[in-house]
């Protein structure tokens, strides 16, 4: 069973509109206090190249300890001694 990247996607989902939500929220008060205009720009090319890079990332960072888990007899690591 893969964790990591369904964590990975499960953050993604969650962490980016929640990002996108609360930074457009927040720069609106400060371009009011500041008595500017609140245009935001929504990076979307940054984003679209965002979610396969952490993905990448997450499944390379595991493939190790993943690989090492695979390779113990359940019998040894279940042993005290």
């Amino acid at each position: 069973m893969a964790r990591s990247p369904t964590l990975a996607i499960v953050g993604l989902v969650v962490g980016i509109p929640l990002g996108v939500l609360v930074g457009n929220v927040v720069w609106r008060h400060v371009a009011d206090s500041l008595g500017i205009l609140p245009v935001a720009i929504f990076p979307v090319v940054a984003l679209a190249v965002t979610v396969p890079c952490v993905i990448a990332l997450v499944n390379l960072v595991g493939f190790g300890p993943a690989r090492k888990a695979a390779r113990t007899w359940p019998a040894d690591a279940l042993s005290s001694e």
